[in-house]
């Protein structure tokens, strides 16, 4: 018995249902939202109160023509052409322009004052070169010197000295230990200022060839600018390009110092004066330098400053070696620029773009698109602690998962800024679950519990959300995301393998969900590949608790999504093609999960699953037998679609078919009846084998819908089944391997149908208040048609049946030509011989074997139901003319006047004859008057024959005398004596003239003076061989 909270919960499911779909925007040619727009006025929420002057919840900052994602498909956000690309290239080129062109000027600022500066020290240069080296007016002096005295000893008669002997030669040269250093510091500050010029020049080429491009994609001019600046970063070129102004710094310091020894040769005091000075001036420049690296915000900020901020160690990482080619998946490469652009970016609405272009890590399942999936490479691990991570210290894969959900927080509530039309609920779920999906359970301050993401999903379905906000398609995309988690959730715990037990033990499996195809090429090794954990996420939560928590939620979210399918199949709304098929497929694969849990709960005696109140428990089914019902809809035609529809008819139906069944099968043996109708257990791949399982699902769920205790709550149903399997025989007309010919393994089912309208007369009421109804029940026991070499369905139903299926047709409203086919039916069933069950294909519902024939015709012969409906039907417009005929043959054959047929003992029991002289008294007049005359002649000769039989009973004979139709026979048999005679011999036409030729009880022989005693008179006279005259006489 349920408690006070279940059944609470209960009457909660259609709400939560109707919940969900507010937010789907419908479309206003069909009249969608009317109702939710009245509403959401009168509950405008707090984004709507902020923007409500603009129409859209969702425009903040500057205005935008469009939504520059819009063109992007789920799972597509990270294409070669995806609209994230340009983004990045409209806010990168902004960013470079700034990176190059500021780094551009310096350089041209440096090159200007290195020439400058060069040029001075060169002319310091000219005049300190000549320290080093001899000065020849020096030797000059001294040659002049050397003369001068030799001269003078001449003049004066001195003996020349020793040393005169020796050979004259210049004296030795060495340069002073100041010209050493005056020279070597200015032409090491030379050197610097050179290499500073020449570095300067590198570094505008460097800078231009960052900026420089050919014509190619957007997503590989991003992977080449990303890759670029990746290198000028990991290769310090923006370091040396910082380092030049320093080189010049150190060149103008070694000049100074030149000067100051220079001048101290010179003059000592104009030296001291010039060493205070450069010595102030130095003293400045390292207190500024530091000054700026202590204080965050001092003006006195110089490269100097930052490389001590930093700590040289950076200067000295190890480059990367990125090919710049285009990844075909989402790699780490595009995660780098998303990162980049998140964190670099001042426009927030291109910062919501970039967080919402993480989604594209993740493609759902059950979405085929035809670019690439995200490339998953578990060999490396890109967050753990002992590998080098491939952003920026600060950023995790952890702490960007806490900046997407913190923004999907903020969607819900409706503060949150982005650029698109509707809320983009579907790209940051995406996004949360290819975070968690990187980081495993590595990261402990992450949500990495599959179950408490699930819960965190399930939040946007009671959020503040504007009502009709989102498109088909994004709703579409939501459902699929959050049947991603649940199908995670249920592989996390090991669901499939604790039931794997059961399914050996003759269940039938389940495995009828998403089996995607492998194309070649779409698993490879990729060195950007997304790194994921291999473990599993840790899940706190008991199995079972989870178990009935996860069911009930999948439960509600199949019935949410069989909404959203019927609302595009009604073009309410509108669901790409791609998604469209992706919601299928998860559709399919969360029935068979919901199966399967449904099984488990079973086993452990354990409350089954629900879908809410007594209305809402059928409406699934009646959504997936519309969407089976729309072969002509360009939307859902494929047949793809429509195996995927089936595959989660054959689960969800067995479910519901079995909440409230009075009696018969349990919940496995009706699956096990839907699982057995696949083609050879395969799925179909023809439109053909799909029509044929269509077909017999509908007559396998109307079989059940009979079982319910409350048909009226069921008959819409049973009539959009019934009307389902007609209009697939219509379609396709082949008796043989068509829908025809699956019927015929459902004989047995449709003998249950008809016994349990045939049980009560409410029953059939109220098949009768079933439009068309009784039209398509009585087809299915004249199929197959244009085959009449096999024997029609309603051949083997048995006789009690047979009769229900004449009052049912008591009530149709046939054409000329179904009505007739339906007659023909019946007389062919009267006349044909015994059925055999080998005749039939294997059945699904066993029966047992064929009645003879003479029992069906007892149907008409022994009780009051027969002939009267036949009668009944004859009142239907255009029935008379086919009604009539079918009378007088059924007459002729129970009078044993067919040839085809032997019928002994000719009976017509005492509760039929009130209904044959009905029938009589209403076929008489308008067979005569059909061009069939002798059908006519054959029918009174049969009908006199029935009569004359049923006055052996004493009431029967008081009913017969005193029908006025008696007389007609007997004067037709008079008139048409020689016809007659063509069909029975003359005694047996005395016999009947005889039998029909009746006293009244109660009337004296001398009051038989009437025209009716007269003419009985003229038939005895007849019957002795009167002549024609006397007959003649008595006639008038």
């Amino acid at each position: 018995m349920d408690t006070n909270g279940e059944s609470s919960k209960r009457e909660e499911a259609p709400n939560a249902t109707h919940n969900a779909m507010r937010f789907l925007k419908r479309n206003l040619a069909t009249g969608g939202n009317k109702d939710e727009n009245v509403t959401a006025k009168e509950k405008i929420g707090p984004r709507e109160r902020i923007h409500a002057t603009t129409g859209n919840p969702y425009e903040f900052g500057r205005p935008r023509v469009f939504d520059q994602m819009a063109s992007d498909r789920f799972g597509e956000e990270l294409a070669p052409d995806a609209a994230i690309w340009n983004i990045y290239l409209e806010e990168a080129q902004d960013r470079d322009r700034e990176l190059v062109e500021g780094r551009q000027r310096s350089l041209d600022t440096l090159l200007l004052f290195a020439a400058l500066f060069s040029a001075i020290l060169t002319a310091f240069l000219i005049e300190s070169k000549d320290l080093l080296q001899q000065d020849p007016a020096d030797a000059s002096v001294a040659l002049l010197l050397i003369i001068a005295q030799s001269q003078q000893r001449v003049e004066l008669g001195l003996p020349a000295p020793d040393e005169s002997t020796q050979v004259v030669t210049m004296p030795d040269f060495t340069p002073s230990l100041s010209a050493r250093w005056i020279n070597g510091i200015w032409f090491m500050s030379l050197g610097l200022s050179l290499s500073a010029a020449l570095i300067a020049m590198l570094g505008k080429e460097w800078l231009t060839t960052f900026q420089s491009s050919r014509p190619r994609s957007s997503r590989r001019l991003a992977y080449i600018r990303q890759s670029r600046l990746k290198g000028l970063e990991d290769w310090g070129a923006l370091h040396i390009v910082a380092l030049l102004p320093t080189l010049l710094h150190v060149s103008l310091l070694l000049f100074a110092v030149g000067l100051v020894i220079y001048l101290w040769a010179l003059d000592v005091a104009v030296a001291s004066v010039l060493s205070a000075v450069i010595g102030v001036t130095l003293t400045f420049y390292f207190v500024t330098s530091t000054l700026g690296a202590v204080y965050e915000f001092c003006p006195f900020v110089t490269e100097v400053s930052e490389y001590i901020r930093k700590a040289v160690a950076a200067l000295f990482k190890n480059p990367r070696h990125d090919i710049n080619t285009e990844t075909l998946g989402a790699s780490i490469k595009d995660l780098q620029a998303l990162i980049w652009l998140s964190k670099h970016s001042v426009d927030p609405i291109v910062v919501d773009y970039a967080y919402q272009a993480i989604a594209g890590l993740h493609r759902s399942p059950y979405i085929t698109l035809d670019t690439p999936r995200p490339v998953l490479n578990l060999h490396l691990n890109p967050i753990s602690s002992d590998k080098h991570s491939p952003f920026d210290n600060d950023i995790t894969i952890g702490s960007l998962f806490l900046d997407v959900s913190g923004r999907f927080d903020e969607l819900l509530a409706g503060t949150l800024e982005t650029g698109n039309s509707e809320p983009p609920v579907c790209r940051y779920i995406n996004a949360m679950i290819a975070l968690v999906s990187c980081a495993g359970d590595s990261v402990p301050l992450i949500m990495t519990n599959w179950p408490d993401l699930l819960g965190k999903i399930h939040r946007f379905w009671d959020s503040n959300l504007p009502w009709a906000s989102m498109s088909g398609g994004s709703f579409a995309g939501v459902l699929i995301a959050e049947m991603d988690v649940i199908k995670l959730v249920a592989d996390n715990v090991q669901l499939l393998a604790s039931n794997s037990e059961t399914s050996q033990e003759g269940q039938v499996n389940v495995g009828l969900g998403l089996q995607e195809s492998k194309k070649p090429g779409s698993v490879y090794q990729d060195q950007h590949a997304i790194k994921i954990q291999s473990s599993i996420t840790k899940i706190d939560e008991s199995r079972d608790n989870l178990l009935l928590r996860l069911t009930n939620r999948l439960a509600e979210w199949i019935h949410i999504s069989l909404h959203l399918l019927q609302s595009h199949a009604k073009e309410e709304t509108d669901i790409e093609p791609y998604l469209l098929n992706g919601l299928l497929r998860a559709v399919s694969d969360g029935a068979s999960y919901l199966e399967l849990f449904d099984q488990i709960l079973r086993s452990q005696n354990q409350k089954s699953v629900t879908f809410g109140q007594k209305t809402d428990q059928l409406a699934s089914l009646k959504i997936l037998i519309f969407l089976l019902s729309r072969p002509t809809d360009l939307s859902i035609d494929s047949i793809a679609r429509f195996v995927e529809i089936l595959k989660a008819y054959s689960c969800i139906a067995p479910i519901i078919l079995d909440l409230k069944q009075r009696k018969g099968d349990n919940v496995n043996d009706i699956s096990h009846t839907f699982k057995s109708c696949l083609v050879n257990s395969n799925a179909p791949t023809t439109r053909r084998e799909i029509l044929c399982i269509s077909t017999r699902y509908m007559v396998l769920t109307m079989r059940h819908l009979c079982n319910f205790p409350e048909f009226s709550q069921c008959g819409e149903i049973f009539k959009d089944a019934l009307d389902l399997q007609y209009q697939y025989q219509l379609e396709d007309t082949d008796a043989y391997t068509g829908p025809r010919a699956a019927i015929r393994h459902h004989i047995g089912d449709y003998i249950d149908i008809l016994k349990f309208f045939g049980e009560s007369e409410s029953n059939i009421q109220q098949l009768y208040q079933l439009q068309w109804a009784p039209e398509r029940l009585c087809i299915i026991a004249t199929a197959p048609y244009y085959s009449w070499s096999k024997p029609a369905n309603g051949s083997y139903i048995p006789p009690s049946c047979f009769l229900t299926l004449m009052l049912i047709f008591s009530n149709t409203k046939f054409n000329a030509n179904g009505a007739q086919e339906y007659m023909d039916f019946v007389v062919a069933r009267l006349r044909g011989p015994n059925m055999m069950l080998c005749q039939l294909p294997p059945q699904v519902s066993p029966f047992t074997e064929p009645r003879p024939s003479i029992e069906y015709l007892q149907q008409l012969t022994h009780t009051p139901h027969g002939f009267s409906a036949l009668v009944k039907a004859g009142s239907i417009s255009d029935y008379p003319p086919i009604v009539a005929p079918g009378i007088a043959n059924v007459t002729v054959i129970a009078a044993n006047h067919d040839s085809t047929i032997e019928v002994k003992p000719v009976e017509l029991m005492p509760p039929a004859v009130p209904a044959f002289l009905e029938a009589l008294s209403w076929t008489l007049p308008r067979l005569s008057s059909l061009d069939d005359k002798k059908l006519y002649h054959r029918f009174i000769l049969a009908a006199s024959v029935l009569l004359v039989v049923a006055c052996e009973d004493q009431e029967s004979r008081a009913r017969i005398t005193t029908h006025p139709d008696r007389k007609t026979l007997l004067r037709e048999l008079r008139d048409n004596k020689d016809t007659c005679a063509e069909f029975v011999s003359e005694e047996e036409w005395k016999r009947l003239i005889d039998g029909l030729v009746l006293e009244e009880s109660g009337v004296k022989a001398t009051e038989k003076g009437s025209t009716g005693d007269e003419e009985e008179d003229a038939a005895r006279n007849m019957g002795n061989g009167g002549d024609q005259s006397k007959m003649n006489v008595a006639q008038e």
